[in-house]
C-alpha cells in the first residue's frame, strides 16, 4: 500500500473489491467508517477497473473448472487476466492455479522484488 501511495508502484482494483471490502468492514466497524476506508481505497488505486460482460462470461467458465474460486474470485481473476496485469496479489493461495494468471502471494518473497 505504501508503495502505490508514494507512486513507486502502480496498482488499481475492481469496484467490486471495494465494495466488497465496504460489506466485509461494515460487520466490525460502523458504516461510517467502512465507507469512509472504502473511498480512501478507492481513490488510492484508482482508476478503478469495471468488469466487462466478457470478463463476467470467462468468469463463469473458469468458475465451473476452477473448484477452489467462488464465482467472485473467478471473475475477479479473468477480469485480471483480461486486462494483462503483470502481478495479481492476493493472500488466496486458491488464485495459484488459475492459468495466465500472474498470482503473487501477499507477503511472499516475490512480492518484495516486485516493490523494489
Amino acid at each position: 500500500m505504501t508503495a502505490v501511495v508514494e507512486g513507486s508502484v502502480a496498482a488499481s482494483t475492481t469496484t467490486d473489491v471495494i465494495q466488497e471490502f465496504a460489506h466485509v468492514v461494515s460487520r466490525r466497524r460502523p458504516r461510517e467508517e467502512a465507507g469512509a476506508d472504502a473511498r480512501r481505497y478507492a481513490a488510492i488505486f484508482g482508476p478503478l477497473v469495471s468488469p466487462q460482460a466478457d470478463d463476467l462470461i470467462a468468469g463463469l467458465r473458469l468458475f465451473v473448472r476452477a473448484e477452489r474460486l467462488g464465482v467472485f474470485d473467478a471473475v475477479l481473476a479473468a477480469t485480471a487476466i483480461a486486462q494483462e496485469v503483470t502481478a495479481f496479489v492476493s493472500a488466496d493461495r486458491a488464485f495459484a492455479g488459475v492459468p495466465k494468471l500472474p498470482f503473487v502471494e501477499l507477503g511472499a518473497p516475490e512480492l518484495d522484488r516486485l516493490l523494489g
